[in-house]
């Protein structure tokens, strides 16, 4: 039986940091991971907001499909190692992120993201009210400069155009067929893959957190700390039990 075990990294796997460059996952998570991909019946896929190295640099399993910055792109097993073995280079942003970036302007203590193919404002470092004003004003600027604007948990993402969680996780298990499917993601910009996941009869779980204590939709099952996450993954790095058999994908 094929299981397509799908994972957001941040809020999920590594806790949330105060900048990106200081979230980890921890060791042991890190070798059950390595555990599971090995199996010959699990397909690890993580779907992230981050770009392809900072994924990697977190995750660093090559046998593993990445989705990186929420699905604009997937790499097969093998092919973001040896994308960033490369070099890893990216074209160029386009003029509009660039105005963007140039005129943003974040307070002390933000901070801006390059990614791949998106930029991403951070304010994790500020108070809560400070947060708001530099998150609103940075999706006001991208919006009128005709960018699609992503909300996170302290973070607002301005790309030319957004990709979907859930179209990348259609698109993978329709590759692969599984017979099992599961997805944990911790943030809004999981919720459509989730409720997707749910809907074909596989496993969909939310993890809670100070910012968002309850589900944010009544049909999704929840996670009640990220160290529940990392237990769920342990307990299945040894056994096979079947899990819901998946409807469709």
């Amino acid at each position: 039986m094929t299981w397509l075990l799908a994972l957001d990294i941040d809020g999920t796997l590594a806790p949330i940091a105060e900048t990106p460059s200081d979230a980890r996952v921890p060791a042991e998570v890190l070798a059950d991971l390595r555990k599971l991909a090995a199996r010959p019946d699990v397909h690890l896929v993580f779907l992230t907001g981050r770009d392809g190295a900072a994924a990697y640099r977190l995750v660093p399993i090559p046998q593993a499909t990445f989705a990186p910055e929420h699905g604009a792109c997937i790499y097969a097993p093998g092919e973001l190692k040896a994308w960033l073995d490369e070099g890893g280079k990216a074209p160029p942003l386009g003029p509009a992120l660039l105005e963007w970036e140039k005129r943003c302007n974040p307070p002390e203590g933000a901070l801006i993201e390059r990614k791949t193919t998106s930029l991403a404002l951070h304010t994790r470092r500020l108070q809560p009210g400070d947060a708001t004003k530099a998150l609103e004003s940075a999706a006001t600027l991208a919006e009128s400069l005709g960018l699609a604007v992503l909300r996170g948990r302290g973070v607002v993402e301005v790309a030319e155009r957004l990709a979907s969680k859930r179209d990348a996780l259609e698109t993978i298990a329709a590759s692969i067929q599984p017979q099992r499917l599961s997805y944990i993601g911790d943030d809004t910009t999981d919720i459509d893959a989730l409720l997707w996941v749910q809907q074909q009869g596989g496993e969909a779980y939310f993890v809670l957190s100070p910012e968002r204590p309850t589900s944010p939709h009544p049909d999704l099952a929840t996670l009640a700390t990220i160290s529940e996450v990392w237990a769920w993954i342990g307990s299945h790095v040894q056994t096979s039990r079947a899990g819901p058999k998946i409807s469709s994908c």
